[in-house]
């Protein structure tokens, strides 16, 4: 059975809206300031006696609708946010090697050295190499370096690894899988780092 507490109407409930509880509180008390408890900070726009009121007359009731942004709230928000810019990082960096490295423009022979290059063109490369840059540059506006090198350098090698394993039975292609991992590694350190220092020099708050 599920019991619903709204001693003042299930309107007030379903809509969010905060009204002392005449049953449980006084006037007096309601209007009475008193600043939040130690570990708290008051959520903007949250009002002091409402927070007073709130602990004074229910100390169970949940922070949420006190409008008190407690440690565990402010370690939560981080981590949910680092989690998505995590998926959004690996997410831009496969869209990446999809839409440049993701086909092949075959294998093309100099007539006058006999040399072989491919199976991807040159444009093609600096294209994914420019867009991996952008990706890390924004990455690391918005979130750590710490994150975005390693969120960037294992979904690009990862895709390019398994691309390269089913094409290649000499086994060269984990050398090749080591290089482009050292290469991403040191690219997406080195932008994002810039960019988090960009950000701090020009005063823009941290994420």
């Amino acid at each position: 059975m599920l019991h619903v507490c709204a001693p003042l109407g299930l309107d007030d409930l379903l809509d969010g809206v905060w009204r002392r509880n005449p049953r449980r509180v006084t006037v007096e008390l309601s209007r009475a300031p008193r600043p939040p408890r130690s570990g708290q900070t008051l959520a903007r726009g949250a009002d002091p006696a409402a927070v007073a009121t709130s602990d004074a007359s229910d100390p169970s009731t949940d922070a949420h609708s006190r409008g008190v942004v407690t440690g565990q709230d402010r370690a939560v928000t981080k981590t949910t946010r680092t989690l998505l810019g995590g998926l959004l990082l690996a997410a831009a960096t496969v869209g990446a090697w999809w839409a440049w490295l993701g086909w092949e423009s075959g294998y093309t022979v100099d007539p006058e050295t006999g040399a072989t290059s491919g199976p991807y063109a040159v444009w093609q490369v600096a294209a994914a190499v420019l867009t991996l840059i952008v990706i890390a540059g924004v990455g690391g506006w918005f979130w750590s370096p710490w994150l975005v090198a390693p969120v960037m350098t294992v979904a690009f090698t990862a895709v390019w690894a398994a691309r390269a394993a089913s094409t290649d039975d000499s086994g060269l292609w984990a050398v090749g899988a080591a290089l482009v991992a050292i290469g991403t590694a040191i690219g997406a350190t080195v932008v994002s780092g810039v960019a988090a220092w960009l950000r701090r020099r020009g005063g823009a708050p941290g994420r």
